[in-house]
This record gives structure tokens, C-alpha cells and sequence, in this order.
């Protein structure tokens, strides 16, 4: 998904005052007319700076059974194979049995590269979760545009009971 940023939002009302400005002098109209075409013009421009999505992959390496009501690792793999680099958002694909015991930070993905982000997680609850994606969030160039990039990694993470907590 592709949304505009605020910084987008607070300059789409600069043309408001050569706007204000056609009451006293209709005849200004060009000057209404080229800011106008400057802005739209700049946030096409930006607006092609965004990342495609095929040139990014996500992969998790885990243990892939944990216990319930302990922390449990998850590694991230992150893979830039553009020729550019970036600095995105991260978010796994957790559900609520899943805590997530801090935020992932932003991460720099280097261009042609790998990066690894470690992560702490708290099963609360046993059974099997799935975890199917891993999103990232980009900013344009100008940072007038974002982008949301949702990835596939497909996982399963079985959650045994903590059976020194049953005896």
C-alpha cells in the first residue's frame, strides 16, 4: 500500500496562497498554475523513488519448538538484492499468543546485501502458530510517500507447556 506522509500533506498546501493571491490579481493564474505543476511534478518524482517489492526477501531462523511463558528467539534475515540502499520498518507477522518483548527497530538494508535482526518472543499460549508474513515499511527519497511490503516467509513455531511449572 502506498500512502502520502504528512511532509506531503503540509506541502500540498503551499499553493493555497497563490490561491489567495487570484482574488486580488486574477491575472496571476500562471504563477497559480506553475506552483501547482512544480508540486505535482516534485511528488511524481518522489513518488518513483519507492522500492518495488521483488527485490526484497524475508526468512526467520529459529528453534522451531519453544516452551510456554519463556522468551524464544527469532532471527530475521532480510535480503536487499537492489542496487540501492534502505532503511525500513520492520514488523513480524506475530499473533497476540505471541508477545513481542520490544519493538523491532528501523533497519538499514544495505544495497546486494543480508541483514540479521534478533528479536525476543514470549509464547503464552501451546499449540502451533503460524507465522506467514513479515512487513516493512519504506519512505521515499523526499520522504513525501510511504510503502508498505508485506513478504512471505512461511513458519511454524510449536509451543510446548512448561512442564517444570505442571510438576
Amino acid at each position: 500500500m502506498i500512502a502520502p506522509t504528512r511532509r506531503l500533506c503540509l506541502l500540498a498546501l503551499v499553493p493555497l496562497v497563490p490561491a489567495v493571491v487570484l482574488w486580488l490579481a486574477p491575472a496571476a493564474w500562471p504563477v497559480v498554475l506553475v506552483v501547482d505543476a512544480v508540486l505535482v511534478a516534485v511528488a511524481a518524482a518522489d513518488l518513483a523513488t519507492l522500492p518495488r517489492r521483488d527485490g526484497f526477501r524475508a526468512r526467520r531462523e529459529f528453534e522451531p519448538v519453544a516452551t510456554r511463558g519463556v522468551r524464544h528467539p527469532i532471527t530475521l534475515v532480510l535480503e536487499n538484492a537492489g542496487g540501492l540502499g534502505w532503511t525500513a520498518a520492520v514488523v513480524d507477522d506475530a499473533p497476540q499468543s505471541l508477545r513481542l518483548e520490544t519493538p523491532l527497530p528501523p533497519v538499514v538494508l544495505p544495497p546486494a546485501s543480508r541483514t540479521r535482526v534478533q528479536y525476543m518472543v514470549t509464547p503464552m499460549e501451546r499449540g502451533t502458530i503460524r507465522l506467514e508474513r513479515v512487513f516493512l515499511r519504506f519512505g521515499s527519497r523526499l520522504g513525501l510517500w510511504t510503502t508498505d511490503v508485506a513478504l512471505p516467509a512461511a513458519d511454524v513455531l510449536r509451543v510446548h507447556p512448561a512442564l517444570a511449572h505442571v510438576a
